[in-house]
Parts: structure tokens; C-alpha cells; sequence
């Protein structure tokens, strides 16, 4: 689970900066 919810974070950084 906390695999997952790395992911999910980094893909909503991802997301937050435009990348």
C-alpha cells in the first residue's frame, strides 16, 4: 500500500507542475 500511495503522489505532483 504505501508503494501505491507513492505513486499517487508523485503522480499528483507530476501533475500539480505540469510534467
Amino acid at each position: 500500500m504505501l508503494e501505491n500511495l507513492t505513486s499517487i503522489s508523485g503522480n499528483v505532483i507530476r501533475k500539480n507542475l505540469g510534467i
